[in-house]
């Protein structure tokens, strides 16, 4: 399923494509396990419970050379890809909904996603590996 962006962090990505003081960068990738109301274009940051300290969990932060970029010249597309991967230690086990991107100071939301299925990391630990793909078409 794509992810969904939402309307409280448009103004901040447009800001900073031009360098506004009002500007926000999609900086940290977090996971949820709590989610109220739904995921839609109208979630805020305040609609998600992020994953706690427990077993090794650490937000993932958005490095600058994380994405590769590929142009679709025909469909006049650009495309972003990164991987992120988490490694979890033993613990109490967690269910994780999805994921969903803020800026630094963890105060707006840019885009998030339910997964299909919630991925279940068991007590004697795991991983998660997520692909983050955006596309931008201005033309």
């Amino acid at each position: 399923m794509p992810s969904t962006v939402f309307d409280e962090g448009l103004q901040g990505t447009l800001a900073s494509k031009y360098t506004q003081s009002t500007a926000l960068a999609a900086t940290r990738v977090r996971l949820y396990t709590a989610i109220s109301p739904t995921l839609s274009k109208d979630s805020v940051r305040a609609n998600f419970t992020e994953v706690g300290s427990v077993m090794g969990y650490v937000t993932k932060v958005i490095g600058s050379t994380d994405f590769a970029f590929f142009l679709d010249v025909v469909n006049h597309w650009i495309i972003g890809t990164a991987v992120y991967t988490w490694v979890f230690t033993s613990g109490a086990g967690l269910t994780i909904l999805g994921y969903y991107v803020t800026d630094t100071a963890n105060t707006k939301a840019f885009e998030g996603e339910q997964f299909a299925a919630p991925v279940i990391i068991p007590a004697a630990g795991g991983s998660l590996q997520l692909t983050l793909s955006d596309k931008y078409k201005q033309c």
